[in-house]
Parts: C-alpha cells; sequence; structure tokens
C-alpha cells in the first residue's frame, strides 16, 4: 500500500481501494451529509480549528447531535495529512447520516454516521515568484442552487451544474449572481476584486459559503498589511469595472481571475495587489490556528 493510497473509514484506516460503503447510506441515496477539505502544506494542516468549527456548525445545522470531538477530527486529518506521499495535499472528509434499512425521505435520530477521509495531491502554494500563466475566465450564470448555501453539504448538484456549464462553455468557473446581478461566489470558491487600492469581498449570509480561506485572507489583511477590506454588496458589473478579480479556495488559496465572459479584467493574470496579497498569506497563513 502506498501512502497516497490510505483512507479512513469508520474507526479503521485502510487503504482506499478497499473502502466499501453500503448503498443503502443516506450519504448516496440523499446526499444527506456535511463535508470538509482541508488543505495541507507541508503535510501541516492550513487553518485546521476553523475547518473543524465549521464541520461541527455544519453538522448541527442539518441536525446531527455532537456526537465526536474536535480531537477526533483532528487526529484523521493530521494522520491522513502525514501518511501522504505528497507533501502538499488535502484531505476530504466526508460524514454522512449512515445505513439506514428503509429508503425514507425523513430520518431516525439513532443512525451511526458514517466517516470517511482520503488525502489527495494539491499544487504547491502560487508566490509572487511562482505566478500562474494564466489567470481563470469565468462565465457569469444566474445562481439557481438552494438558500441555505452557507452549509457545505454534500449535495452538490446544483453548483456541479453550474460549473460544469461554464467549462462546456470554455470557461474555467461560474461567477453566480442572484436577481439583480448580485454575485454570491463562484460555484467552487468565494470570490473577491481589487478597485482603486481596496479589496471588496461579498459579505456572508446564507446565499454563499463562509470559505476558510475567505476568512484568513481577511484577517492576513487586517492584521498584517494597511490594505483596506470590505465586505459589501456587489454586481457583476461592479467584477467587470475591477482592476483585479480573484478566486479563494482551500485548493487554489488566490488564483487571479483574467476574464469574465467575453470581458478581459485589467489586472490579468496577476496584478500587483495579487502579488503583494499571496506573499502576505504565504507568510502568514499559518499563524491562524
Amino acid at each position: 500500500m502506498t501512502q497516497t493510497d490510505l483512507a479512513f473509514l469508520n474507526g479503521q484506516y485502510l487503504p482506499k481501494s478497499e473502502a466499501r460503503i453500503s448503498p443503502m447510506d443516506r450519504g448516496f441515496l440523499f446526499g444527506d451529509g456535511i463535508y470538509e477539505v482541508i488543505p495541507c502544506h507541508h503535510r501541516k494542516p492550513i487553518g485546521l480549528k476553523r475547518h473543524i468549527d465549521r464541520l461541527q456548525t455544519n453538522l448541527r445545522a442539518i441536525g446531527f447531535a455532537p456526537y465526536a470531538s474536535d480531537e477526533h477530527w483532528a487526529t484523521i486529518i493530521t494522520t491522513l495529512a502525514e501518511q501522504s506521499r505528497s507533501e502538499h495535499c488535502g484531505v476530504y472528509l466526508h460524514v454522512s447520516r449512515g445505513v439506514a434499512a428503509k429508503r425514507h425521505h425523513t430520518f431516525s435520530k439513532d443512525l451511526t454516521p458514517t466517516e470517511f477521509a482520503y488525502s489527495f495531491e494539491i499544487p504547491a502554494p502560487p508566490s509572487s515568484s511562482n505566478k500562474p500563466h494564466a489567470g481563470l475566465k469565468l462565465k457569469s450564470q444566474e445562481d439557481l442552487r438552494w438558500f441555505h448555501c452557507d452549509v457545505k453539504v454534500t449535495a452538490l448538484l446544483g453548483n456541479v451544474l453550474h460549473y460544469q456549464q461554464a467549462v462546456d462553455s470554455g470557461f474555467d468557473e461560474a461567477l453566480l449572481y442572484r436577481p439583480g446581478g448580485r454575485v454570491t461566489e463562484a460555484s467552487a470558491s468565494n470570490v473577491f476584486c481589487v478597485k482603486d487600492g481596496i479589496v471588496y469581498t461579498p459579505p456572508l449570509s446564507n446565499t454563499l459559503l463562509p470559505g476558510i480561506t475567505r476568512g484568513l485572507i481577511i484577517d492576513v489583511l487586517q492584521d498584517h498589511s494597511q490594505i483596506e477590506v470590505k465586505q459589501q454588496d456587489l454586481t457583476v458589473e461592479d467584477f467587470l469595472a475591477a482592476d483585479e478579480v480573484w478566486l479563494s479556495s482551500s485548493t487554489r488559496e488566490i488564483a487571479p481571475v483574467s476574464q469574465i465572459d467575453d470581458h478581459l479584467i485589467k489586472g490579468g493574470t496577476s496584478g500587483p495587489m495579487w502579488e503583494r496579497v499571496i506573499d502576505l498569506f504565504q507568510e502568514h497563513k499559518y499563524e491562524y490556528a
């Protein structure tokens, strides 16, 4: 068994190829569960406590009674990161409501949750000296997902369809907006834009995920720079008029955007603010547990 084959399933570490989950699992039948993706660079998790806090919050949000400690989740994550062959890896952690004898929309409170996790390779962190060769291209789409996008559920079909539509149209990801043009997020990322030296991002609400990387970026800038960050409603037009546009996520960290629809962003692949912020982020991201 190579190190990258290791997985965790219901209390046991085993080769990923040997992991088996019942087809009667509600995670399979209903997408009834919560997940996290924890980035680990040099096999060290980034924002570990924040990821675990969000996991616990989201489990409660869908009706799980508290049943596992923070230490339980931390042990799984750190073990898989330490055993990964790649020093830059992500740990995918998935908790479903478990197996029921009968498929039914309602659920029993006494089901045993299914816990599954594994590690996978991710790119090394970007920096101003290690710039992306090209910025990402986004296709704007009306956000047709449900109204609890702040909960990180495993039922991601809405995100999947938005993402796939963008890719099928020759873009890298979708930029989502609600009626009136108010931007929420991208199909698998949070979004930022820069205008006249100020960094903007949509405020948290039930229509977008409280991304861990998003929060770390805001904290790093507030604690370690004079760069102003504003969380406010933004429209597609605001992004089109921006000097720079970024996506943030656990695996991308901060990725510059070069195009939205047929409009080229002024900052191109990596503007001066991105270069400044990405280096600040690399310098300080480990300070936030």
